[in-house]
C-alpha cells in the first residue's frame, strides 16, 4: 500500500532542524509512547530556499491520537515531558543569548541538545492543536505555543554558527545536514546551490537532488497528492477568514526571510504560511493572504492583534499571485483577486 502524504506547512528553516524535528518525533517518541507502526513520518523538500513539510497521514494521526490518550490518562508523564522541556528551554535562552557557538565541537554539542529537546515539543506543539486534549492542559500548552520562539531562535543560531565556521556556506546554510556538519565535511558551494534549488530530505532512509515528482518516481510507495491549478489564467481566489476587512494594495510573496525587506508599507503579503520572523514585514503590510493555516495559525493570530484582513487557507495563493500585482483583499467575503498585472 502507498503511504499518502499531505502537505503540513512551508517553512524558512534548515535542514538539521527539521533532521532534529524527525528524531523527536520518531526516535524520541518511540521511547516514551510506543513504536509508531506507519514510518516514516514525515517527508522534506527544500524548494528554492524554503522547505516543505509533508506528513504521512497514518502516522500523524497514530501519534495524536497517542498523545491525546496519555494526556487523558497518563498526565503526570505528559506533565513531565513538558516540564522537561521548560527545563531544557532555560539552557536554550542561554545559548541564543550569546548570538552563535564558536566552535564546530561547540556547535554540534548544542544541535545534539536539540535533538533532545525536540520530545517535549513535539509534545506540547500537537496537544494544543487537538481539541481532545484535556481543557486544563491544552490552555497550558497553547500558551507556550503563543510564546514559544523556540524553532527560530535555534534556526537562527545554527545559521550564524554554520555563516561564521564556513564563511562559504552564506546564503547557502540552510542545504547543510548534521553528519556532515558533525564530521566537519560540509559539501562544496555547488552541492549547497543544487540542493537549495531542489532536495528531498527523509533521515535515515533517502536524501537526494530531486524535485518531488523525481523522489515519486523512484519510491513508488510514496504518494503526494500534488494541487496543480485547473485554470491557470484564474485571477481570483478563496479562502477563509481569520480577520475581517476590505483593502487593495501591491502583492510581495513571501517564501523566506531574506525576502522580507522587498515589503513596502501598504503591500499585501503573500506566503504559504506566515512566521514570526516575517512580523517586521507584517506590521508594514496591510493584509495577509496564505496558502496553508488554520485559525490559529500564526497569521491568523498576528492579523487580529494588527487588525488587518487576513485570508487563510487559498491553497494557491503563492502560485497565483505574483510580486507587483494589484490586488484586492475581501476578507468579509473571503476572497482575493487581481485588479492590475
Amino acid at each position: 500500500m502507498k503511504k499518502i502524504f499531505c502537505r503540513e506547512v512551508v517553512r524558512d528553516y534548515s535542514l538539521i532542524i527539521e533532521e532534529a524535528w524527525f528524531f523527536g518525533l520518531t526516535s524520541s517518541c518511540d521511547k516514551v509512547f510506543g513504536k509508531n507502526p506507519f514510518s516514516p513520518i514525515n517527508v522534506y523538500n527544500l524548494r528554492e530556499g524554503a522547505i516543505e513539510l509533508w506528513h504521512e497521514n497514518k502516522a500523524y494521526n497514530w501519534l495524536i491520537d497517542v498523545l491525546v490518550e496519555k494526556a487523558k490518562n497518563e498526565p503526570e508523564l505528559i506533565k513531565k515531558v513538558i516540564s522537561n522541556y521548560e527545563k531544557d528551554l532555560v539552557n536554550h535562552k542561554f545559548v541564543w543569548k550569546k548570538g552563535f557557538c564558536k566552535t564546530q565541537e561547540e556547535l554540534v554539542k548544542y544541535i545534539e541538545s536539540v535533538f533532545e529537546s525536540m520530545l517535549g515539543f513535539a509534545v506540547f506543539y500537537y496537544l494544543g492543536v487537538d481539541a481532545r486534549t484535556p481543557k486544563d492542559l491544552r490552555a497550558r500548552v497553547l500558551s507556550m505555543r503563543e510564546n514559544d520562539k523556540f524553532f527560530e531562535e535555534i534556526d537562527k543560531l545554527i545559521r550564524v554558527s554554520i555563516n561564521k565556521l564556513y564563511p562559504k556556506t552564506i546564503g547557502l546554510e540552510s542545504g547543510v545536514l548534521f553528519e556532515e556538519l558533525k564530521n566537519n565535511k560540509l559539501p562544496s558551494v555547488e552541492e549547497l546551490k543544487k540542493r537549495k534549488k531542489n532536495c528531498v530530505l527523509v533521515p535515515n532512509l533517502f536524501f537526494e537532488n530531486v524535485s518531488l515528482k523525481e523522489f515519486v518516481a523512484k519510491n513508488e510507495g510514496f504518494e503526494f497528492p500534488l494541487e496543480k491549478i485547473k485554470k491557470p489564467n484564474i485571477s481570483s481566489l478563496k479562502g477563509n477568514v481569520a480577520f475581517a476587512g476590505k483593502v487593495s494594495g501591491i502583492a510581495k510573496v513571501l517564501k523566506r526571510k531574506d525576502e522580507m525587506n522587498k515589503v513596502n508599507v501598504g503591500d499585501i503579503i503573500i506566503a504559504p504560511m506566515t512566521l514570526p520572523e516575517f512580523l517586521p514585514a507584517m506590521k508594514k503590510a496591510v493584509a495577509f493572504v496564505t496558502d496553508e493555516g488554520g485559525i490559529t495559525a500564526h497569521a491568523a493570530i498576528i492579523a487580529r492583534e494588527l487588525k488587518k484582513p487576513c485570508i487563510i487557507g487559498t491553497k494557491f495563493a503563492t502560485q497565483i499571485f505574483k510580486d507587483g500585482d494589484l490586488i484586492e483583499v475581501d476578507a468579509n467575503k473571503g476572497i482575493v483577486k487581481i485588479i492590475k498585472k
